[in-house]
């Protein structure tokens, strides 16, 4: 997974990066598309990230 874009800085990418991959990983076996083209995850605590698989 990559990230795209995002407002977040760095430190805060690597603490949501255990949900993210998580969320990811959902959405890889949920959306059918989503491995291809990815998509955007709003984190709980509000942050955003647009993410694709590589």
């Amino acid at each position: 997974m990559k990230i795209l874009s995002t407002e977040c800085s760095e430190e805060q990418q690597k603490q949501d990066m255990p949900e993210l991959l998580r969320l990811n990983a959902e959405a890889c076996e949920t959306e059918m598309m989503w491995e291809f083209f990815g998509g955007t995850i709003t984190l709980p605590n509000g942050n955003k990230y647009q993410v694709v698989n590589v």
